[in-house]
């Protein structure tokens, strides 16, 4: 692809599709094109472009999608294109630029309770019954650690818990 020899790996898939992944080994195996294959025909591709950056190594730069209809005659579905503007490494971002506040008289759905919300004029939420009228005492909407404070305790404890396990099996492994 572009002039470099790659390696494809191509799925295992019953019936007559299966997805190929194409990396460039001379820039440490980076995926640069994605293919659906589907009864012999390119349903999907995707072209990867990466530029050098001089602190981390090779960095998106963009890349093209092109799907194809299916049936007699294959044709151009649609193809989408982006491009990166620019890449930022290491950046600072204040703590609550990824909490979502929802506008008063917003109707919010929770699908961890699977209960349906109601956002109050002064941001609190009050559950909204199915048929529309409100019950219940307000809650104050909460940033994204409050939320996902359990998610990213477990995955903590799992990364530990896999980094133990992965120092005692080297260890076992590792002539004294």
């Amino acid at each position: 692809m572009n002039g470099v020899a790659c390696e494809v790996f191509r799925s295992k898939e019953s019936g007559q599709q299966y997805r190929e992944v194409w990396l460039d080994p001379k820039r440490n195996y980076l995926p640069v094109r994605y293919r659906h294959v589907i009864k012999a025909k390119v349903g999907m591709n995707a072209e990867v472009e990466y530029q050098p950056h001089p602190e981390v190594g090779w960095v998106l730069k963009g890349w093209k999608v092109t799907q194809y209809g299916h049936g007699a005659v294959q044709s151009l579905l649609r193809t989408s294109s982006i491009q990166i503007d620019s890449v930022q490494i290491q950046s600072k971002y204040p703590d609550d630029l990824f909490d979502i506040v929802f506008p008063p008289d917003s109707v919010v759905y929770d699908d961890r309770d699977k209960k349906t919300y109601q956002v109050q004029s002064n941001g609190d939420l009050r559950e909204q019954l199915g048929n529309g009228t409100l019950t219940g005492s307000s809650i104050a909407q909460r940033g994204w650690w409050d939320r996902y404070r359990w998610a990213l305790t477990a995955g903590g404890g799992g990364l530990l818990l896999g980094g133990g396990v992965w120092i005692v099996r080297r260890r076992k492994r590792t002539p004294t």
